[in-house]
């Protein structure tokens, strides 16, 4: 009875492994992904073979193929979609920039126009995006416009301009830090009363991480690019110096967005209130020197890699049109990861490489790779290393460049399952081998590739 026991457990383990099932446990990776993707269809291939009789390398792989954008860019002011039908005829297209684009735009986009006829009265109704631009590299906005134009004589009149959609990539600011540069204290005086800071003190401002727009007030007058609106957040702001650091909290109920796309803050407290514009006169720092700048303990950061004390290096991407990833590399559109290349690194003996979501979930990782190449061809992230953007708007991504002296393969790390900032990474790269971190680049971009209703 025993030996027929054994015999049917040995035929059961038979076809087993026959049929291709796998008895072990899954091993453990250090490259995991959350969102399972369908497999891809396996077919079988026939190996050729050379007049040696030795199997030649599989030549069949389709090469990864980025499908043309036949969006063009006008003179370098502005993106023409190809959906931007100019054969209606219309505003010209030098019209319409001449009249909508301004010098404090990033970017803008003409996505489509329509011409109607009522009457004697012609007008075409042009639908466009503009980005301003963003000093403080934090926060990006996409606008989304409406501008109509009349036909007299043989000119057309622009009659009206107005915001149909606003966004503000607003993540970043959540627990962001920022140091004044210009170090002016009149600025930010009225906060402090009579306890305003000496002269030779180094002023920073602190968001905590709850901050949250909560509305939109549109201007009235639709000629103009103006909105206000509601927040909900808190912080502090500190004056350190003569082995002090001094701070005074702050409330934000009300923010706005100028005519040239200029974001600024009312900060607020029993004391007073000012006006706190990203980027004019102060620049976005990481976590780790905020916490450098107001420890009680500076020794304790004295052997921490800083990301400010590190050099930094360009990165280019043939990836990325007009400020944009080609529609490719999202999850859902090929899931390509993007071409990447950069200057060899004296010292370097390789590097890491990640890519971040800025607008969701405190800089939801997307990719990570390692290579001792200068060059990443796209789709080359290693197996399991990327899953591509799927934003259910226009996000903001990043990727940084680490170059190491040496090879940090004990890294581990959770693709779209973690959150990873700069900081983060860079304290995962040294944490084995401290000073591993030679310097890194960075590239930045957006992603959008989605069926929009106007």
């Amino acid at each position: 009875m025993r030996k027929r026991f054994y015999y049917c457990l040995l035929a059961i383990s038979s076809l087993l492994v026959f049929s291709g099932c796998e008895t072990d446990t899954a091993k453990d990776v250090k490259l995991d992904k959350s969102v399972m993707v369908e497999e891809p269809e396996i077919i079988e291939e026939v190996k050729e073979t050379d007049e040696a009789g030795n199997e030649a390398e599989d030549s069949a792989k389709a090469p990864i193929t980025f499908e043309e954008d036949k969006s063009y860019i006008y003179k370098d002011l502005c993106k023409v979609s190809e959906s931007y039908d100019e054969s209606k005829g219309g505003v010209s297209i030098e019209a319409a920039v001449s009249n909508l684009r301004k010098e404090s735009f990033e970017r803008m986009t003409l996505i489509s126009h329509n011409v109607e006829e009522n009457g004697e009265a012609v007008t075409d109704t042009v639908i466009y995006q503009i980005i301003p631009k963003n000093y403080s590299g934090i926060g990006n906005q996409y606008i989304n416009c409406t501008a109509v134009f009349e036909k007299a004589d043989d000119e057309w009149v622009l009659l009206s301009k107005e915001w149909n959609e606003w966004e503000i990539k607003r993540n970043e600011f959540n627990a962001s830090n920022w140091l004044f540069e210009d170090k002016d204290l009149e600025s930010i005086k009225p906060l402090w009363g009579s306890e305003s800071p000496a002269e030779d003190t180094e002023i920073l401002i602190h968001f905590k991480k709850n901050l949250n727009i909560i509305s939109t007030k549109p201007s009235a007058d639709h000629t103009l690019f103006e909105v206000n609106f509601g927040t909900s957040f808190s912080g502090s702001i500190y004056a350190i110096g003569n082995g002090e650091c001094k701070s005074v909290d702050f409330t934000c109920t009300e923010g706005y967005v100028n005519d040239d796309g200029i974001l600024a803050f009312n900060l607020v407290n029993e004391n007073g209130e000012i006006s706190f514009i990203p980027g004019e006169g102060n620049k976005y720092i990481t976590d780790g020197l905020y916490k450098y700048k107001t420890s009680e303990n500076p020794d304790d950061f004295a052997d921490k890699t800083i990301a400010e004390n590190l050099d930094t290096f360009e990165v280019k991407s043939e990836s990325v049109f007009y400020g944009s990833f080609k529609k490719e590399i999202g999850a859902k559109n090929g899931n390509i990861s993007p071409d990447l290349s950069w200057d060899k690194v004296d010292g370097a003996a390789s590097y890491a490489i990640m890519m971040i979501d800025l607008d969701l979930d405190d800089f939801h990782l997307h990719g990570f790779t390692r290579t001792d190449s200068n060059h990443l061809a796209a789709g080359e992230f290693e197996e399991n290393g990327y899953l591509g953007p799927y934003p259910p708007s226009p996000h903001n991504y990043k990727i940084y460049v680490f170059a190491l002296r040496e090879n940090a393969d004990d890294v581990s790390v959770r693709i779209d399952m973690q959150n990873c900032n700069i900081q983060n990474m860079i304290d995962l790269l040294n944490k084995s081998n401290p000073g591993n971190v030679i310097s890194y680049g960075e590239l930045s971009a957006s992603y959008e590739y989605l069926e929009r209703v106007w």
